[in-house]
């Protein structure tokens, strides 16, 4: 029996060889990260699955899945000898005259060619590395339609203008209260999302940035909406904690390029930092209680003491990016520090003061930056900032990662310099820094400060 292999928003294969039916079974199923944890700390599990199926199988007759994954079934086909037909629904619309106005880094080509390869991929490119531009330019390459999904205003914005500046486009907004499906637009998943009935027919080409955050039911409901040609993720890290990495690729397609950072040192997009570790005094008897122990840590006097006089008399010749994954945290050391020039920036920030702050900090204006985590880790850009304090604990690689790349772009005479505080006196904390120092040993080149 012949069979089908059509490809749309998602893939489907009808009348599949059993192996391969398997195949696809296996590959669509992950651990359930919510069974993972509750299992792990001893909660009830009883209403949990302990797998999560991203396919629906149909029996003898179909089975469907995630359309990142079409390459590899259709290679496993034609290595099975299976007697198959391609049926190819991706929506191409009329070609686009786009003309890009750049000029590219090596590097930066090398990933264009990469994704112009493949109709589905993922580029991973650290923050400074230029992925925003690289994916413009294949915007004009592909001559598409082209809608961009992004998670927040911030980062539309900062898309809209690069793409007025490199593509001579003024994209449309589709979030912030606008509905604007121009040839080129850019959208938030959250608005994106209560538009999908009519939406996904004015695009042949899907990028999303800051893919890495796609295994989230909400953006992967907007992403496997779509049915367009070519998809493409972005991001500077394409690493989950929860352990649904492989999602990301299963629905964006695998990770076709990667730019090491000792490339974009030497090609000069990016500073190697010197890392400086600080041992605090803090204390806690931990009994898995750990929001209450991070609380008891921004309290800390001693501790918030330390920092606050780290960073009086280590200004590096530039602004001072100092970073707590908690809104009252910064509150104190602000208050403590009591500086001319210094801000704070939070999600609680409303967009006009964020603007006056990012327009004062890109002027000089600003000497010392206060910043949340969520905030500053994405979609954040200014040579201007030289030296980061990481004032409370980071757990995530990732997020770490993209915080670090706040203060690497380049500029002249400038050193980068992170201030790491770690808590040795506390066990868990203790196990978080030790982790905290291999991911910055990465970035550092293995050129670990010991001050």
């Amino acid at each position: 029996m012949r069979t089908i292999f059509k490809i749309s928003a998602k893939a489907e294969i009808i009348n599949p060889p059993e192996g391969i039916r398997q195949e696809v079974r296996q590959a669509m199923t992950l651990p359930n990260p919510d069974f993972v944890q509750a299992e792990k700390y001893g909660r009830y599990t009883g209403n949990l699955d302990p797998e999560l199926r991203f396919y629906e199988d149909y029996g003898g007759d179909a089975i469907t899945f995630l359309r990142g994954y079409a390459r590899q079934v259709a290679g496993m086909l034609k290595q099975a000898g299976a007697d198959f037909t391609i049926e190819d629904y991706r929506r191409t619309l009329d070609p686009l005259p786009f003309e890009f106005k750049g000029t590219l880094r090596p590097y930066q080509q090398q990933a264009i060619d990469a994704a112009l390869e493949r109709d589905h991929g993922t580029l991973e490119m650290p923050t400074g590395a230029g992925k925003t531009v690289a994916a413009i330019a294949t915007i004009q390459a592909r001559q598409q339609p082209t809608l961009i999904l992004c998670h927040t205003r911030e980062l539309a914005e900062q898309w809209q203008a690069r793409l007025e500046q490199f593509l001579n486009v003024k994209a449309g907004m589709i979030g912030g209260g606008k509905y604007e499906p121009e040839p080129v637009a850019v959208g938030l998943f959250q608005t994106v999302r209560n538009h999908l009935e009519g939406l996904p027919r004015h695009y042949g080409h899907v990028i999303v940035d800051e893919c890495h955050r796609c295994p989230a039911e909400s953006f992967r409901r907007c992403v496997t909406a779509f049915d367009a040609r070519y998809l493409l993720g972005l991001s500077a890290t394409s690493y989950r904690r929860d352990g649904l990495t492989r999602l990301i690729y299963l629905l964006m397609g695998n990770r076709v390029f990667k730019i090491d950072r000792a490339t974009l040192e030497a090609d000069g997009a990016i500073l190697r930092p010197e890392v400086v570790t600080r041992a605090t005094g803090f204390t806690y008897q931990y009994e898995d209680d750990y929001p209450a122990m991070i609380e008891a840590l921004i309290q800390d006097q001693a501790r918030n003491r330390q920092i606050v006089e780290d960073v009086r008399q280590n200004m590096n010749g530039g602004a001072a990016l100092i970073v707590s994954d908690r809104i009252s945290h910064l509150e104190i050391l602000t208050d403590m520090l009591n500086a001319d020039r210094q801000a704070i920036l939070t999600g609680q920030t409303a967009k006009a003061e964020r603007q006056r702050i990012v327009k004062d900090l890109n002027q000089g204006e600003i000497r010392f930056l206060f910043a949340t985590l969520s905030l500053i880790g994405e979609g954040f850009d200014c040579e201007g900032l030289t030296t980061l304090f990481i004032a409370s604990p980071i757990r995530f690689k990732g997020r770490l990662i993209q915080t670090v790349g706040r203060i690497l772009r380049p500029a002249p005479a400038k050193r980068a310099v992170i201030y790491d505080y770690q808590d040795p006196r506390q066990p868990v904390l203790a196990a978080q820094a030790k982790a905290r120092a291999r991911a910055l040993a990465e970035v550092a080149g293995e050129d670990m400060g010991g001050k």
